[in-house]
């Protein structure tokens, strides 16, 4: 029973024509397997169908409050086809059924009439039922009543005021003419409604009339029609302009009339984008969306969507809704990175491209638990950049199967305190060394400014055996920027000298300009028992500096003559025939003689 309600809501849906494609699967279904639900949608069919021909009828001047009182004295009265069903629920399941009689009648007098062949007024001119057009109790005498006999029987009231076919004919004709004054890029408003006032003042139904010249032959007259429908407006204007949308020939001028009278529902955008035949619409329709709406709309993109997958461009559109809906958007935008519909990885990059979460990536992280959701904020940290994530990072990094998922992550993190946990992962086994060696090399490709402040921090506080593992991780790879970190890791003096010495040469070879100040403060601060660091400065500062200047520098810390002073500088010169170690040990026994700390000054 729970089955047959839910299938008769949609068989109000469908008549209504707001049955999605999921939910039209789900009637047929049932339909196929239930006889009572299949007999009332044979009976909607029908309904739809004699709409359809009814459809150019002008409106007859009926009782049709006793005509729905009739329809629902026989609701409640007869079954619907053999299948027996409660009061309750034949009532409910017949609703749509009434509203489509009411409908028909309305729409189709004309034809109920059309073989009256006296002037409005007269005995004979009430009319003729055409045979099948009204749903009637059988009656034993019916084929004996006259036709106004017949109306009566039916429980109907016509005045002697129908109009005719012919009349109907020329209201169409005078209509057609109108239509003339919105043809072209600039119809007259004015002109038309004046050349129809006369047919509204005789009450002549306005959308059915317009209705039936959107089939015109005559293209402008057509797209006229068209044009007068969506400014018309009402239900029954926005629905035909919005059967049309499949229409070769009318569609798009239809769709657009829709969208420019801000007629185009959300529900409709979303059909028409996965449509696609009017994409540039839909898209125009779904951009007009804001707050609340643009998050329903967002919704039901993902839900609709015909693929298992949405492409990029798709999740484009679905982020540009979630953005317009404020912080909800930005929430649901993170919840659906635990949705199968949306890649996670392209996902999260367009999250992180087109939100600043701030406020609610806190309370985001604050309520996450289980492993889809940490799956989804472990992908969301490698695009997006916030510190807030050091918290979660940290635990992720000490549990087995996220601890290389949080070292990919910290690499695009910002700030000492991820730099600093990244270092403190070199040793972490369960991180193999070629994902650490990547992030790394990423993080400092991001900013390697940072690693002068971690140098610092180590100087500070940290033990000797800190700074030689600091130092170790420094001399892998050629990480850009860390030049700076490499002088400030040699300036301390309680580790050993060759790996001063180490650390100043690799600095020099990675030639970037701003070591060369650090290099020319530290140099300032040896005397003869540093003469092999000093040495390696001036070789490192030899990457940096033309031979007249480091001839200055010389000068200016040493009691070297010139002449000393060019022998030091040709003994660093690469081409030489000599190897670093033999250059550097020369260099270094020159500079014993002359280096002092009484002769140096500070260069500022």
């Amino acid at each position: 029973m729970k089955a047959c309600r839910q299938s008769r809501r949609l068989l109000e849906l469908q008549f209504a024509g707001e049955l999605s494609w999921k939910q039209e699967l789900r009637l047929q279904e049932h339909v196929a397997e239930c006889s009572e639900c299949a007999v009332l949608s044979r009976a909607q069919d029908h309904v739809l169908e004699s709409l359809g021909s009814y459809r150019e009828a002008p409106l007859a001047k009926i009782d049709v409050q006793a005509f729905v009182a009739k329809v629902q004295d026989r609701i409640g009265s007869e079954p619907v086809g053999a299948a027996q069903v409660d009061s309750e629920e034949r009532e409910r399941s017949l609703k749509p059924f009434a509203l489509a009689a009411v409908v028909m009648l309305a729409l189709g007098s004309t034809w109920i009439l059309k073989n009256s062949t006296t002037e409005p007024g007269s005995e004979q001119g009430t009319g003729i039922i055409a045979k099948g057009s009204l749903p009637q109790a059988p009656a034993p005498s019916e084929v004996e009543l006259a036709p106004a006999a017949k109306l009566e029987a039916a429980g109907l009231k016509v005045e002697d005021t129908e109009y005719r076919a012919d009349r109907h004919q020329a209201a169409i004709s005078d209509l057609r003419s109108a239509l003339g004054s919105l043809m072209g890029h600039e119809p007259d408003w004015t002109l038309y409604e004046a050349r129809v006032t006369e047919l509204r003042t005789a009450g002549w139904p306005m959308a059915n009339l317009l209705s039936g010249l959107v089939g015109d032959e005559h293209l402008e007259t057509a797209q006229a029609a068209i044009r007068a429908l969506g400014q018309e407006g009402g239900r029954l204007a926005h629905r035909r302009l919005w059967n049309l949308r499949k229409d070769e020939r009318l569609g798009d001028f239809a769709v657009g009339q829709l969208q420019a009278g801000g007629n185009l529902t959300m529900v409709q955008s979303v059909d028409l984008y996965w449509e696609g035949s009017q994409r540039a619409i839909a898209l125009g329709g779904l951009a007009s969306w804001k707050g609340p709406d643009a998050l329903r709309g967002a919704r039901r993109l993902v839900q609709e969507a015909p693929a298992r997958k949405l492409a990029e461009a798709d999740m484009t559109v679905v982020a540009g809704m979630l953005q317009r809906a404020g912080d909800a958007g930005s929430k649901q935008a993170l919840a659906w990175l635990e949705n199968a519909r949306l890649p996670q990885d392209a996902w999260a990059s367009q999250v992180a491209r087109t939100f600043e979460p701030g406020d609610v990536l806190g309370s985001y992280l604050a309520d996450g638990g289980g492993a889809g959701w940490e799956t989804g904020a472990l992908t969301l940290a490698r695009y997006l950049a916030d510190e807030q994530w050091m918290p979660f990072l940290e635990k992720c990094c000490s549990r087995s199967r996220t601890a290389e998922r949080a070292v990919a992550a910290l690499e695009n993190q910002p700030g000492l305190q991820a730099l600093e946990l990244l270092l403190e992962q070199e040793d972490n086994r369960m991180v193999s060394e070629d994902v650490w060696l990547a992030a790394w090399d990423k993080a400092l490709a991001l900013d390697g400014a940072r690693l002068v402040e971690v140098a610092k921090a180590f100087r500070a506080g940290g033990s000797r055996s800190e700074l030689e593992q600091f130092a170790d991780v420094l001399l892998i790879g050629e990480q850009v920027g860390s030049g700076a970190a490499l002088v400030e890791v040699a300036a301390a003096r309680d580790i050993s000298e060759r790996l001063r010495c180490t650390l100043v040469l690799k600095a020099g070879r990675l030639r970037e300009s701003g070591t060369a100040y650090a290099l020319e403060s530290l140099l300032g601060e040896l005397n003869r028992k540093d003469s092999e660091l000093a040495a390696c400065i001036v070789i490192a500062l030899s990457n940096l500096h033309d031979a007249e200047r480091l001839t200055a520098l010389l000068e200016r810390n040493s009691k070297a003559s010139s002449e000393v002073i060019q022998q030091i500088i040709a003994l660093c010169d690469t081409q030489s025939r000599r190897s670093e170690r033999e250059r550097r040990y020369l260099i270094a026994r020159k500079l014993k003689k002359v280096l002092g700390r009484r002769n140096l000054s500070s260069l500022e």
